[in-house]
């Protein structure tokens, strides 16, 4: 029993560790959103980084991924390659709404309001949504990190890693 169970357990991926649960980013671009890059590409991969998927939704150029136990959707994009954006497309954007993710500088889903303002004090609230780090894309300015706040604490984070327009 315990040698079905080891066999079981190993032909199961795995979730990504919570350890493992951190947005990065580098001179206001996000690298990271845990194991997930900018260049990682289609469901499979995703699969890899995150256990299993709760839903798979394709629509034009897009395929959103969601993975409820890992607590993040992911949006792949495919901008004109060959194949579906499911198979092929890269990662997006990514949201993230469970209190194990957390930013760089330490800002978790659940955190208060108050907190979140003192760790970005350059913040600022733009169509229901606040701006925590923003970058230079396409000639416009470009919010890469976002916090919807819902009763004074942050309940999800939206990320643009960009990974379709490289």
């Amino acid at each position: 029993m315990a040698v079905a169970s080891l066999v079981v357990a190993l032909a199961t991926p795995a979730a990504a560790p919570a350890a493992d649960r951190v947005i990065r980013s580098q001179a206001g671009l996000v690298s990271s959103v845990g194991p997930l890059k900018p260049t990682d590409a289609g469901v499979a991969r995703l699969t890899t980084l995150f256990g299993r998927r709760t839903a798979v939704v394709a629509k034009g150029n897009g395929c959103t991924v969601r993975f409820s136990r890992a607590h993040i959707t992911v949006v792949l994009a495919n901008f004109g390659g060959g194949g579906s954006a499911c198979q092929v497309g890269r990662a997006q954007r990514a949201t993230v709404n469970g209190r194990e993710w957390r930013t760089q500088r330490g800002l978790r889903v659940g955190d208060r309001s108050v907190r979140m303002k003192r760790l970005y004090p350059g913040a600022r609230r733009r169509h229901g949504r606040w701006e925590l780090q923003t970058a230079p894309l396409f000639g416009l300015t470009v919010a890469t990190l976002e916090a919807v706040v819902a009763r004074g604490r942050v309940a999800r984070m939206l990320t643009y890693l960009g990974g379709a327009g490289e």
